[in-house]
């Protein structure tokens, strides 16, 4: 592998696979890794050749359906893990029955088989048992931090014996059902009665020879169409992203480096990768990250105490805005004279509220808060508390004028509306800075018309 490819992924797209970047179905996880500047390429006319795959660091094959990996296609990919490429394969309900597919000729290389089932738990689930929450989780590098996961329809893995003797080969399950899971198995002809199946392999890490390999034992992990059980749901999302970092480490290359996974602002990294196109100084982002914590780290007290003077100062301003926007307190005035409110009407929460009524008036059209304006409240004051006890005359609103009707009519044929509110230009323009949704879609488009031969999508 060479140093160019140490984040490029290439998904299987020959033998009918569920997970696809261009369905709807799993945008939430097709944005994650656009957004992970991981380099995406696609292969169509099957697993042809290992030359063909060494492009890419790693191989996602993504639930095969009604489609048969021919002896040669198997040949290549257990080569391929074998010289340090990396797989994730993906099964799901019913294994290679349920998907009529031949998958476990494809695993056996690798010690394992999806077994023909669909897993359920009797207490550990969200809303269908067939939904199960997984909370054993076995140590590994990948399930730091992981507390618990959900799989939907879900088959599961059993490990064969003749791996124990086999140096090259370490399988660690890295997900367990509980004690109280069962299922139903495919005997070739029907679905057997329900039987108690505690304990079993849900998730599997394995280093084979020079590569790795995961096993996953649902589509559904990967799926936007529900928080109870999809990408977002409990830890998936964690456990997803510390696979693909797993399977993408570069520990083993020469370069000093190591691929970790870490929650970084973005702002700050779409500001990063502007930096990046613009100034032509930084090959990428884990340039400029390393170089701010080399920076970080040569400067280690001095950067804390301009921090410490940072906060100070902050604090001194905040108490001078304070001290300016009240009136100081005189215990010997009477108690009618003492200033219980900012001495300016109409900033801060006055200001606020203000808003909050206007915003109500136009959603009821005008029925509440129409003629609100906190200045015309006036207050009666007692010893606990303030209250309010009637407003003052308020003079009638003109009717919208010539201007106003204008308005109206360019924005019914569709002119820019030029009484959006702050909300929405804040947002106008956090979308136009980020132009997330943009490049997203260009980034997608252009996926979508990758054939084997070409550069993977960055």
């Amino acid at each position: 592998m060479t140093k160019k490819n140490t984040k490029s992924i290439v998904f299987d797209y020959s033998h009918n696979n569920t997970l696809t970047l261009e369905s709807p179905s799993y945008s939430d996880f097709t944005e994650f890794l656009f957004g992970s500047s991981f380099s995406l390429g696609k292969i169509q006319a099957g697993f042809t050749s290992v030359d063909k795959l060494k492009k890419y660091k790693m191989c996602v094959i993504g639930g095969p359906r009604e489609s048969i990996f021919q002896p040669n296609e198997i040949d290549v990919i257990t080569n391929y893990v074998k010289n340090g490429g990396n797989l994730l394969v993906i099964n799901d309900e019913g294994g290679d029955y349920g998907t009529n597919t031949n998958l476990n000729e494809l695993t056996r290389n690798f010690g394992f088989e999806f077994n023909s089932d669909i897993m359920f738990d009797s207490m550990n689930f969200v809303s269908r048992q067939n939904r199960i929450v997984i909370n054993e989780i076995e140590p590994h590098i990948i399930t730091r931090n992981i507390d618990s996961i959900v799989q939907s329809s879900a088959c599961s893995i059993k490990l064969l014996k003749y791996i124990e003797a086999d140096e090259n080969i370490k399988a660690i399950p890295i997900c367990k059902s509980s004690l109280n899971s069962f299922h139903t198995i495919w005997n070739g002809e029907e679905w057997d009665e329900e039987e108690d199946a505690p304990r079993s392999i849900m998730s599997l890490a394995l280093n084979y020879y020079e590569g790795r390999v995961i096993a996953l034992t649902t589509v559904s992990m990967f799926s936007s169409l529900s928080s109870t059980y999809g990408f977002f749901a409990l830890n998936n999302q964690d456990l997803i992203a510390s696979i693909f970092m797993w399977l993408l480490d570069t520990t083993s290359t020469n370069d000093g480096t190591k691929l970790i996974n870490i929650s970084l602002d973005y702002n700050l990294f779409s500001w990063i990768e502007k930096l990046v196109n613009k100034e032509r100084k930084w090959r990428n982002a884990d340039d400029i990250i390393n170089f701010a914590l080399k920076y970080l780290k040569n400067n280690f007290e001095e950067v804390l105490e301009k921090i410490e003077i940072d906060r100070e100062n902050l604090h001194l301003e905040r108490q001078k805005h304070n001290g300016n926007s009240q009136e100081k307190f005189n215990e010997n005035a009477p108690y009618e004279e003492r200033n219980f409110y900012p001495s300016e009407i109409g900033t801060g929460s006055a200001k606020d509220l203000n808003e909050i009524m206007a915003s109500l008036s136009k959603v009821t059209k005008g029925e509440v808060g129409n003629d609100f304006d906190i200045k015309n409240l006036e207050f009666e004051l007692s010893k606990d508390n303030a209250k309010i006890v009637k407003t003052k005359e308020i003079k009638k609103k003109k009717k919208p004028g010539k201007a106003h009707k204008n308005i109206s009519k360019k924005i019914k044929k569709g002119a820019k509306n030029p009484l959006k509110t702050k909300a929405d230009k804040v947002i106008d323009e956090a979308l136009k800075s980020l132009g997330s949704f943009d490049e997203f879609s260009k980034k997608l488009e252009e996926f979508k018309t990758l054939t084997d031969e070409d550069e993977p999508v960055v």
